[in-house]
């Protein structure tokens, strides 16, 4: 047995034999040709039909994988006629001397060049899709037909890329997955595959020519490739492919069907996105909305701080492609087990409570404000909320809806649109009511009453010293917690202390000892403190 790693784009088994995609190997001439406008006019022949090939690919991606994935061919047909990329060709036929084969080729190689070297991994992928658009109009130019690759019999296809234009026109009734040496995860093919449900393995560098034939199987879940696999990895993988398609036929039975309970009550189903490649099965899965966008996925997918029209542009998207249904977007998650390197974030001993998301976005105003700048422009585009992401005190949603009220100033005094109506939440990181039943995941969040674990508030830059964020904890927390950030880090035994404190128990050693009376006085008076204190306000307005 051989096993390949390589990228997964979709969860998913894929069981067949593997069958390798070559395209057939044309020559193009370099050598001079005397009548220049021949071949130009051959040129603009074969460009006028791949546009009608477009046109064709639109229609089959249409009814395969939906609009938004079909707009990619709408797209295609415009980079077709784009002045730049035929003026091009132009000129090197009549500049160079040279065949339309190879004028296509060499501006599209170009043209494809550029962008392959931008910074911006989505404008990166898009060279695949000018290659993509030149070769189409090469395998018109020299009668190639690549429809006959696929074979007759349902297979996993092994290719070194393929192009968009190339996924669709398979027959998907033959196509089990397929496994690419090169692609990117951005790429219009791997949204295709997405959206058409394809198992399918990118970037996998371990391909080989003696794989042609094989049994194999595509396993999305680990991001691999089993060649020849055992008969009992193969039963095992089977099983979980069943699996797999129950669930699935189960769930195309709900598609279209109310989310209504047997008493009644109709809930609301969202689905959560990182990004516009997620928008495809948004749709086909019948979502009401997506209840959380994660806009981090944009900054880890950018080697540099993405710009406002960047993001603009890409929460545009989405919205436009979901509208009317609602879109909460939660700004920027970054930190602890999300990290760019451009953002110079500092290692810390406990990442998940320390300086992440808000706590960053209120240390980095202009950060923040290039991204709520460009959610509000977009919120002009469709049903969009805003939600902040852990936020523990009343001060940090204070702090920063006064930063989106600033971007709300600017955009107006520019002149620019966007949804005056448009709701704000949080995601709040509140203590359990019922502590006496909280788990360890609940004691850290009880902990967070502190905002930080006291080793933040001694380390790092000088925006997080001194308790930059610290908030004392409310009263009617356990006796003494309020204090804990003065008496350095909490204690070992910390989970088993905060576990006691609902549990009828002697009280802590601040609290007199003198008599069930004096505690039950002591716990009346902190919850008669605990009305005035902002913490209790700030869970007020948002129960």
């Amino acid at each position: 047995m051989q096993v390949g790693t390589g990228k997964s784009i979709l969860n998913g088994i894929a069981i067949g034999k593997l069958k390798i995609y070559k395209k057939k190997d044309t020559v193009i001439s370099a050598a001079e040709v005397a009548d220049t406008a021949a071949e130009e006019a051959r040129f603009e022949d074969a460009r006028a039909k791949a546009i009608d090939q477009q046109t064709t690919l639109y229609e089959k991606a249409l009814a395969e994988a939906g609009e938004d994935i079909a707009e990619v061919f709408n797209i295609h047909a415009m980079m077709l006629d784009d002045d730049d990329f035929v003026d091009a060709i132009k000129e090197i036929i009549n500049g160079q001397h040279k065949c339309a084969e190879y004028a296509v080729k060499t501006a599209g190689d170009n043209q494809a060049a550029v962008f392959a070297a931008m910074d911006d991994p989505y404008l990166q992928a898009r060279s695949a899709d000018v290659i993509d658009i030149a070769q189409a109009i090469l395998d018109i130019l020299q009668g190639v037909d690549n429809a006959t690759l696929q074979g007759t019999e349902p297979s996993i296809l092994v290719a070194e890329d393929l192009a968009p234009s190339e996924t669709v026109r398979m027959d998907k009734s033959l196509l089990l997955g397929f496994i690419t040496r090169e692609g990117s995860s951005n790429s219009h093919t791997a949204i295709l595959a997405r959206s058409m449900n394809i198992p399918a393995l990118i970037q996998c560098k371990d391909i080989q020519d003696d794989w042609d034939g094989k049994m194999a199987v595509v396993d999305g879940y680990n991001a691999c490739v089993y060649v020849d696999p055992t008969p009992d990895l193969l039963k095992s993988l089977k099983k979980r492919q069943q699996e797999d398609q129950k669930k699935q036929a189960l769930l195309q039975e709900l598609k279209g069907k109310p989310n209504t309970t047997l008493d009644g009550k109709t809930i609301n189903v969202f689905a959560n996105i990182g990004g516009m490649g997620d928008v495809g099965a948004v749709q086909q899965n019948d979502a009401g909305g997506v209840g959380l966008f994660r806009t981090e996925f944009v900054y880890l997918n950018c080697k540099d701080f993405p710009t406002e029209d960047y993001q603009f542009e890409a929460y545009k998207q989405v919205l436009e492609s979901l509208a009317p249904r609602k879109v909460v977007v939660r700004t920027c998650d970054i930190g602890a087990d999300k990290t760019v390197d451009y953002m110079k974030l500092d290692h810390e001993e406990n990442p998940a409570l320390g300086y992440r998301a808000i706590r960053i976005c209120l240390t980095r105003k202009d950060f923040f404000k290039t991204q709520l700048r460009a959610l509000l422009r977009a919120s002009a585009y469709g049903n969009m909320s805003i939600m902040f992401p852990m936020i523990t005190s009343l001060r940090e949603l204070q702090d920063a809806k006064a930063v989106l009220d600033e971007c709300r100033a600017e955009l107006r005094a520019e002149g620019k649109k966007f949804d005056e109506k448009m709701e704000v939440g949080t995601m709040i990181a509140r203590r359990c009511p019922h502590r006496r039943r909280a788990g360890r995941g609940v004691r850290l969040l009880l902990h967070r009453h502190q905002r930080f674990d006291p080793v933040h508030l001694r380390s790092g830059p000088p925006e997080r010293k001194a308790g930059a964020f610290l908030q004392p904890a409310p009263p009617r927390c356990a006796p003494g917690h309020q204090d804990d950030h003065r008496r350095g880090p909490p204690p070992r035994h910390l989970g088993g202390h905060l576990r006691r404190a609902g549990r009828r128990h002697r009280p802590h050693r601040d609290v007199p000892a003198d008599g069930r009376g004096r505690a039950v006085h002591e716990r009346q008076e902190r919850a008669a403190r605990a009305q005035d204190h902002p913490q209790h306000r700030f869970e007020q307005a948002f129960r």
